[in-house]
Parts: structure tokens; sequence; C-alpha cells
């Protein structure tokens, strides 16, 4: 399996910011720009997961595992005999462990905290019921007219 440093590649073929974002189909700057999106949407570890983890935990201030980041991006390698695709560096594999448990402990002590999940139903509920008054109103219809005749049709389709 042959692979690079994604700075060498770029550098190795001469591709530079107005070529690589080009619309004309040049195989190399394909490949790249898919492993590039790739990258910003995965479904294992992804440039928004990263984000949210590190801000999250600050805006919470939940002591979460620190993430480096910086060992992680510079550890990732393309590899050219399939197509192009992403890879982490072994050096790295601690960084990816931690990924994992920092989404880990978010979603048990955060987002899944018994306030913040009654809270988010509290603000669901008052933001649909001032939506519902405020269509009512506009219509000079009845609250309870108003609700039967905006959920009706989903209760109908479950």
């Amino acid at each position: 399996m042959q692979t690079a440093s994604i700075c060498w590649i770029v550098a190795y073929h001469n591709l530079n910011s107005n070529e690589c974002f080009t619309f004309r189909y040049n195989p190399v700057v394909y490949s790249y720009k898919n492993a590039f999106i790739r990258l910003l949407n995965s479904q294992s570890i992804d440039v928004d997961k990263l984000d949210y983890i590190k801000r999250d935990s600050i805006v919470s201030s939940y002591d979460n595992i620190s993430v480096d980041t910086y060992r992680l991006l510079t550890s990732l390698t393309l590899d050219a005999n399939s197509a192009f695709t992403l890879a982490f560096g072994k050096s790295a594999l601690s960084v990816v462990k931690y990924v994992v448990e920092c989404r880990n402990m978010l979603y048990t002590w955060v987002y899944g905290h018994h306030k913040v999940v009654y809270e988010s139903d509290y603000l669901f509920r008052t933001a649909v019921d001032k939506v519902i008054h405020e269509m009512a109103e506009a219509e000079a219809k009845t609250y309870d007219e108003k609700l039967s005749e905006v959920f009706s049709p989903l209760i109908s389709v479950g």
C-alpha cells in the first residue's frame, strides 16, 4: 500500500488552490477534491465532529479529554492505490480513540443529561405552542382548530 503525506502529494503534482477548485475534469485533481470532501463529511471522523467536540465541551464546561487536532490532521495520508482514500497514520491511533471517547462522553453526560432533555422538550413545546397561537390568531381560528389542522396530517400518516 502506497501512502504519502497530503502536503507532499499536492506539492509534487504542483496543485495550487486555483487548480484544485476549477471545474475542468482532471482525474488527479478530482480525486484530491473527493478525498478532501470526505475529510469534511465523513461518517467516522470529520472536521465538523472535531469542531463540535471542542465547542460543546467548552460551552458546557464539561471537562472532556483534550483532542490533539494538530497531531490528527498532520497524520493524514492518502492511499493512492485505492482512488486516493484518506487514512490516518498509526501515530494518530490514540487521538482517533480519544475522538470516539469524547463523542461518547458528550452524548452520555451532556446531550443525554435529564435536564438537557427536559429543557429541549420544554423549548420545543413552547415554540410549537407559540407558532400555533400566532397562526390561529392570524386566520381567526381557535387554538384547538388550528392545532388539529396542523398536526392531523402527521397523525394520519403515522
